[in-house]
This record gives C-alpha cells, sequence and structure tokens, in this order.
C-alpha cells in the first residue's frame, strides 16, 4: 500500500542520466524481504518498460541513509566489478549482446537473456582507467550545467533589466 512514511521503491522514473534521482518517490508500508533492499553500489536496471528506450536503462546506488527496495520491472545487479558493468551496460555493445543482434526494440531484460550476455573483460588497470575516465566525464558534466545554469541567470537578469 502506498504511504507517506513507509520504504522507497526505486522505479524507472527514479534513473536520471544514469544517476538515482529522488525528485518523484513513491513510498509503500508493506513487508519487505532483506534480500530485496537495495545496497551501495547495486546496479538498478530497468527491465521492463512500456516504453522501449528506457529498458535497460541503468544507475548505481549511491551511500544511502535509509532502507529501500525496488520495483516489479526492475533488476538489481550485484558485483564485486560494479564500477565497470554500470559503465558497459550504457554501452551500445551490450544492447546488441542483449538483444542478440535482433534489430527489433527490446520491451524488456530478463535474467535469462542478462545471463546469456559474455561481457568483455579487460585488464583490472583497464578498467580502473575506464572508471576514472567516466568519473572525471561526470564531474566536467556538472562543471557545465552549473555553468549553464550561471549563464541562463545572467541572461535572464539582462533582460529583465
Amino acid at each position: 500500500q502506498i504511504c507517506d512514511d513507509g520504504t522507497i521503491v526505486l522505479r524507472s522514473g527514479n534513473i536520471q542520466d544514469g544517476k538515482i534521482s529522488f525528485s518523484d518517490i513513491v513510498r509503500v508500508n508493506a513487508p519487505i524481504k532483506e534480500s530485496l533492499f537495495v545496497k551501495e553500489d547495486d546496479i538498478l536496471m530497468c527491465s521492463r518498460n512500456g516504453s522501449a528506450s528506457l529498458v535497460g536503462k541503468v544507475a548505481m546506488i549511491p551511500d544511502i541513509n535509509e532502507p529501500m527496495t525496488f520495483g516489479a520491472f526492475m533488476t538489481i545487479i550485484r558485483s564485486a566489478e560494479a564500477k565497470y558493468l554500470y559503465l558497459y551496460f550504457q554501452s551500445q555493445d551490450f544492447r546488441e549482446r542483449v538483444s542478440e543482434g535482433k534489430s527489433s526494440t527490446m520491451n524488456q531484460i530478463t535474467q535469462k537473456m542478462l545471463d546469456k550476455v559474455e561481457v568483455p573483460f579487460p585488464d583490472k588497470d583497464v578498467r580502473e582507467t575506464l572508471s576514472a575516465i567516466a568519473s572525471q566525464a561526470d564531474k566536467s558534466k556538472f562543471e557545465l550545467k552549473q555553468c549553464i545554469e550561471h549563464i541562463d541567470k545572467v541572461i535572464k537578469s539582462l533582460i529583465n533589466g
């Protein structure tokens, strides 16, 4: 039952630009099995959606300060190599492998489909370099977003005199 003070249920809408967004949360007041709570560095994946473009969308679970679970059309991937897998799941190579090269739109990703995907695993130093590049790209993206917001404010103040 949906309520105001229960456990957060993460859904596809909570994945925004590869990150977890808490701007639109749903809470439920129901008993939840321990195995269904998310943990830091889990990968949350949208495994089914009416919109095929959202299927396969992923985000890393950040350091969270309250118990959270995930919705019915979501999957959690837990691995010691989560940071690399998070990057890989966003690649075109993953989309092609998980759909077995079918050009038709993918409306779901099942556990069976995930189990069949052969993930290319480069050496540890290459994986760490990829993670470092991705982290730097995230920082640059954040800084650019802040600059754009600042420019917007300046333009609005100039227009409004």
